[in-house]
């Protein structure tokens, strides 16, 4: 895929809430991809608001460095009448995110979902989970840090790579600076991560050319379960996981793709991925076979790239 294939498709249909607080702004929108085959850059909000003397520019052109964390969210398995008061998104991980996140960046949420999802296929599921979000960001986040949350609802059945992929590449859509993938079950442990993550991006030759994530307790701690990158590695690839790999495997790539010098688990950054609720989609273990081929075909992109790029 080109540089140009990602400005290329039809106009999305959005849905953009906007709630400002008297603490915290957040905003939030719906993106549906199910009709879309290419994302295109979709979003500009160029509105102004007042708040308590506080002025907010409402859009992309914050001034603050944004960082995108895409999550694959799934209720399967899920009693839809407690879905609010189970999903590990909101037993665990925002409590976390509020204790660890940074105040001089923003931070936009990217959750997307299948679009056959017992609970986020209907609006007014949406909506409940819109309120809890921004209550839990007003109670546990700092009032000075800007935060966004963006639904994509993704053509996907049971594929979390590629619903992960639907949601760093919005992301990326909407000039974000840095893309974070996440698991929805996780609790971050360390504080200021942002930070030592951009800093060991920097340190590659060339600076953002590469990957790096934390020190992860659970799952396969022998590649990285997350990954942390500039969004140059969408302008490399095309993408932020290749479209063969549906669920496992697709994080053997990113660690193996930018061996042996851009790739780096950061020891004194710490996560833990609960898997309090299990595995909610069908493994394809027979996709193992396909990571070499794959990680070899894309070294090549990237060299490419590099020597296009004369770096």
């Amino acid at each position: 895929m080109k540089m140009a294939s990602l400005k290329e498709g039809i106009m999305v249909t959005m849905l953009i809430c906007i709630m400002i607080t008297a603490s915290t702004f957040i905003i939030m929108y719906d993106m549906d991809v199910t009709n879309m085959t290419r994302l295109k850059k979709y979003i500009y909000v160029p509105s102004i608001f007042r708040n308590n003397e506080r002025e907010f520019t409402i859009g992309m052109n914050t001034k603050k460095i944004s960082i995108g964390i895409g999550c694959a969210v799934s209720t399967k398995g899920f009693n839809i009448s407690s879905v609010l008061s189970t999903l590990p998104v909101f037993t665990t991980l925002m409590p976390s995110f509020c204790e660890t996140v940074s105040k001089v960046y923003s931070y936009h949420f990217y959750i997307s979902y299948d679009y056959t999802d017992a609970f986020f296929k209907e609006q007014n599921s949406r909506d409940s989970f819109k309120a809890k979000f921004m209550d839990m960001v007003k109670k546990l986040c700092s009032s000075s840090i800007p935060i966004y949350l963006h639904f994509v609802r993704c053509p996907c059945k049971g594929a979390p790579a590629h619903a992960q992929n639907y949601a760093m590449i919005a992301a990326y859509s909407d000039s974000i600076d840095y893309l974070y993938r996440i698991n929805d079950d996780t609790k971050m442990v360390t504080k200021s991560w942002t930070e030592t993550f951009i800093a060991e991006l920097s340190k590659f030759s060339p600076p953002n050319v590469g990957v790096v994530g934390p020190n992860h307790q659970g799952g396969n701690t022998a590649i990285m379960t997350y990954d942390f990158v500039h969004r140059t590695h969408i302008e490399i690839f095309g993408f932020h996981y290749p479209a063969v790999f549906t669920g496992w495997f697709a994080d053997d790539w990113i660690t193996a793709v930018y061996k042996p010098n851009r790739s780096k688990k950061i020891a004194n950054v710490r996560v833990i991925h609960t898997m309090a609720v299990g595995t909610r989609y069908n493994v394809r273990s027979d996709l193992a076979t396909k990571v070499k081929g794959q990680v070899e075909h894309d070294k090549k992109t990237l060299d490419s790239w590099l020597k296009k790029n004369k770096l």
